[in-house]
């Protein structure tokens, strides 16, 4: 019977959408910074365009939940992925009709960042919904273990797309791949859990006011929030900064960049293997 709900879910295919789309975020993660200042030839462009993408991202995180508990999973999942596809090749199209690639780039990055949110606070909440709990462990360390690797992947193939040359085969590629990890997710059969609540504004203040009780009762909890939140404040400065360093302190090419963030990944993970025996 086990074995039967997790067949009916697809856990596999699941899994391999989110490999592509783990690649595409990590792959624009990493080439847009290169993109925006290549095209700028100017630092506070990239810094500018990160403020702009993760503006959204904090402000949407606290909201994710409410509107992910409200939609079929199967529909969420795919909306995400074609969306995203669908945002890459109109920003492909607004720069080919003569638009500020700056503009467009920042702009394409605070919708996928907010995309991103709605696709990670998802998955936490499907998987167990339609999974066994003796399921459970074995998901978790598989998407462990496609976001570690796309974390290796996706700089590399940012440093060898940078070699070509243009912001064309960035946009078509980061596409292509949420297109087909959309399309891995046609079949997706779900099991979602029907809110007693509609779309509303006291619904969504009631709900973030108990996320926020809880928060603040948790001493534990919120000191890890605020350690999270400064973490990622200085990988955020140090990836806006990092391709200026290479290419204008360094004058070196674009692969070197490339070649810096996978050995910045690979740290990671090995950091991340280590702490278990610490």
């Amino acid at each position: 019977n086990e074995q039967m709900k997790t067949s009916s879910f697809g856990l596999k295919r699941f899994i391999a959408s989110r490999f592509l789309s783990a690649l595409a975020d990590q792959f624009l993660l990493f080439v847009v910074p290169l993109a925006i200042f290549k095209s700028t030839g100017d630092v506070k462009y990239s810094g500018l365009a990160f403020v702009i993408e993760w503006l959204p991202r904090i402000l949407f995180f606290p909201l994710a939940g409410f509107f992910v508990d409200r939609m079929k999973a199967r529909l969420l999942f795919f909306g995400v992925e074609a969306g995203r596809a669908l945002v890459l090749v109109a920003a492909l199209g607004l720069i080919a009709g003569g638009a500020r690639p700056f503009v467009v780039l920042a702009v394409m990055m605070a919708i996928l960042s907010i995309a991103y949110i709605l696709n990670f606070v998802g998955t936490e909440a499907v998987l167990p919904r339609n999974l066994e709990p003796s399921e459970l462990p074995k998901a978790h360390a598989m998407l462990q273990g496609v976001d570690q690797l796309t974390m290796v992947l996706g700089p590399a193939l940012a440093a060898a797309v940078s070699v070509w040359g243009g912001l064309n085969p960035i946009l078509i590629l980061g596409a292509s791949l949420f297109g087909l990890s959309s399309l891995l997710l046609l079949g997706l059969k779900t099991r979602s859990v029907t809110s007693d609540q509609q779309f509303s504004f006291a619904a969504l203040r009631d709900s973030n006011r108990t996320a926020l009780k809880v928060l603040l009762e948790n001493k534990v909890l919120f000191q890890l929030s605020a350690l999270t939140w400064v973490v990622n404040l200085i990988y955020g400065a140090a990836l806006v900064v990092s391709a200026s360093v290479v290419l204008k302190v360094y004058a070196l090419p674009e692969g070197y960049f490339g070649l810096l963030q996978v050995a910045a990944a690979v740290s990671s993970i090995a950091a991340f293997a280590a702490v278990p025996g610490i």
